[in-house]
């Protein structure tokens, strides 16, 4: 699958995502700029934005926890296993 399929599947499946896995997914497959960002990048931006744990706190997030996330975001819309060791 191509990064354009990749983006439509999201789009298409948005509704079945927390606004946190959208925001991650659209940072990691440039949903809505094209530009697609690291593991870093993604971290970086959205410590930049603000991240909110469960518990209210502001908090920062880290690469691996940005990588669990979109895992987990990934498997609900049903692209994990096609794009297994693509990226």
């Amino acid at each position: 699958m191509d990064i354009a399929g990749i983006r439509n599947t999201i789009k298409e499946n948005i509704s079945l995502l927390t606004p946190r896995e959208i925001r991650i997914l659209d940072l990691r497959f440039g949903v809505s700029d094209g530009r697609r960002r690291t593991l870093q990048d993604a971290a970086d931006c959205l410590n930049v934005e603000g991240y909110w744990n469960v518990e209210g706190y502001l908090s920062r997030i880290t690469r691996e926890r940005v990588r669990l996330i979109e895992k987990q975001a990934l498997k609900k819309i049903g692209l994990y296993d096609i794009l297994a060791g693509a990226f």
